[in-house]
């Protein structure tokens, strides 16, 4: 399992003050999933780090970075919500 995307999963969540519940809603899966993510439990799909990458608007090679949570806090990985 791959705690590192884990860890940034969550800590996208966290920048934009979401619950799992609320972040899962965002991008089509559940809130155990993530949940399951966060704590290395599951790694996630290939195809569930595209959406989410499509909604937050990041680069798809940036939820690998182990520095994620400093480049999300200086603006470098695009991340802003998409609206619906």
């Amino acid at each position: 399992m791959n705690s590192c995307i884990g860890n940034n999963i969550k800590s996208l969540r966290l920048l934009h003050g979401l619950t799992q519940l609320e972040f899962a809603s965002r991008i089509g899966c559940t809130k155990s999933l993530i949940a399951l993510i966060e704590t290395g439990k599951r790694d996630a799909s290939s195809k569930l780090i595209q959406k989410l990458c499509d909604r937050f608007s990041i680069r798809p090679d940036r939820i690998y970075d182990k520095d994620f949570l400093s480049v999300l806090r200086e603006g470098g990985a695009e991340s802003h919500e998409k609206t619906a």
